[in-house]
């Protein structure tokens, strides 16, 4: 029992273990790489399509950060009150 006690979680799928410091770098790689999976651009991209992205990010753990809702917001050209309405 003290063996499952002190053993270590497997943290793969933490953000934060996977992102590390460069975390805006794999933000923007994660939103090009859907945008390309989906045949989109970002800057015609219209409010459903920004919101699926905002969605598809928030599953892969992307709002963990502390700035991560500013940045992507920033980057959609949206406010950041509209990223916390799209995941919600």
């Amino acid at each position: 029992q003290l063996g499952k006690w002190l053993a270590v979680e497997d943290n793969s799928d933490n953000p934060i273990e996977m992102f590390g410091e460069n975390w805006q770098k794999q933000v923007t790689e994660l939103m090009d790489e859907y945008l390309e999976a989906h045949q989109l651009v970002l800057d015609h991209l219209n409010r459903q399509q920004k919101k699926e992205l905002v969605q598809h990010l928030y599953q892969k753990g992307v709002f963990h950060f502390k700035k991560a809702a500013p940045f992507v917001a920033q980057l959609l050209k949206i406010s950041r009150a509209s990223i916390y309405n799209y995941i919600q």
